[in-house]
This record gives C-alpha cells, sequence and structure tokens, in this order.
C-alpha cells in the first residue's frame, strides 16, 4: 500500500468518526426526525347506560368541555356486543360559520364475551372551548 493512500485512508477514518460524534452529539430530532404530537386526553366517559326495550334506546352518554383545539379520548366500557350502536358528538356551543367539532375515530375493545369497550377520539376544530355531548343510539339488539 502507497504512502499516499495509506494517508488517504486515515483522512477517511478521520472523517466518519466525526461524523459519527457529531451525530451522536445532535439532539434525537436531529439524528431521527419524528413527528410531535400532544397526546390526547384521555376521559373515562362511564359505565354503559342501560335502557328498557321499551325506551327508545338512544341518549347521551358524557358531555365534557374541550378546550381550544383539543383533542380527547374518551371510553366508555360494559356495552353489549350483540348491539348495533351508533356513537356521534354534537357541540352545544353556537358556532354559525365553520365546523366545530369532530368524532375522528370510533375504536372497539372486545373486553370480554359479554362485554365491548368503545374508545371515542373527539377533536374540537376551534380556537375557543366547545361544550360537547358523547351521543349513542342502538340500532339493533
Amino acid at each position: 500500500m502507497s504512502h499516499q493512500s495509506r494517508r488517504v485512508g486515515l483522512i477517511c477514518s478521520a472523517l466518519l468518526a466525526f461524523g459519527a460524534a457529531a451525530a451522536m452529539a445532535g439532539t434525537p430530532s436531529q439524528a431521527a426526525p419524528i413527528s410531535i404530537y400532544n397526546r390526547p386526553l384521555i376521559v373515562n366517559a362511564g359505565l354503559a347506560h342501560t335502557q328498557s326495550d321499551s325506551q327508545v334506546p338512544c341518549g347521551v352518554q358524557f358531555t365534557f368541555t374541550l378546550s381550544p383545539n383539543q383533542t380527547a379520548l374518551f371510553f366508555t366500557f360494559w356495552w353489549n356486543p350483540v348491539d348495533t350502536q351508533v356513537w356521534t358528538v354534537m357541540n352545544d356551543t353556537v358556532n354559525a360559520n365553520n365546523p366545530a367539532v369532530s368524532l375522528t375515530n370510533v375504536a372497539t375493545q372486545r373486553t370480554s364475551s359479554t362485554t365491548v369497550t368503545y374508545w371515542l377520539t373527539v377533536q374540537n376544530l376551534t380556537s375557543v372551548n366547545q361544550d360537547i355531548e358523547g351521543r349513542f343510539c342502538i340500532l339493533h339488539r
């Protein structure tokens, strides 16, 4: 190996070592860029509201005030997995210009052979507080 190629090899090794040290010294966001999202607030919306078959099987499961631009994750449990359930969210705060709240996701968790937990993600789309109702309706029993 020539003297020239050894010198180039040493310089390259030094540059690689310096680069690795510089990369490790950086903040995690520089080393591996990631998206940073605030975790949603998790709220216990309570037990299933049971009603007799003679009643209309719809109602309000929870009420809540969402802060500006807040996302909250509500969970409600012990629902009958046999029922076909529909969830909606309605804001009680008047906003004549734009949509104010969004039910962005409904997820289910089969907690046993006889119970289901629903996970509802709700987002405030405005820059002001929004009073909301989490509503359910059982379409089929």
